[in-house]
């Protein structure tokens, strides 16, 4: 998984710093460490930006379906990460936001 920090630039994301958090084949938690940095740059001003971007293993379905499917664990950190009543604010009035992007294994590395 990859973590982005930056700041609203316009209609896009302007990154300035990244953390490269290494999993399992089949789990990458966020370490304390870089969930603390996370939410330290996201609150240290309304304009700043994070965006988790996290390889996602094929299965069977993904492949049918030609996407990467969320697993259980994916759904939770997007809900706690981006889904927050306070994110999706800051996202409606134009500022800052905590994007999560999921893609097929192998783009993150």
């Amino acid at each position: 998984m990859i973590v982005g920090y930056g700041f609203r630039y316009g209609p896009t994301t302007r990154i300035e710093s990244v953390h490269h958090v290494i999993g399992g084949s089949q789990n990458v938690a966020i370490a304390p460490n870089v969930a603390h940095a996370l939410w330290d740059h996201y609150g240290r001003d309304e304009r700043n930006e994070v965006i988790l971007f996290h390889n996602h293993p094929q299965s069977l379905r993904s492949r049918l379906l030609a996407l990467p499917l969320p697993s259980r664990a994916d759904r939770l950190v997007l809900e706690a990460r981006a889904l927050q009543p306070p994110q999706i604010l800051r996202q409606l009035l134009g500022k800052g936001r905590v994007m999560f992007f999921l893609e097929q294994e192998g783009l993150v590395k």
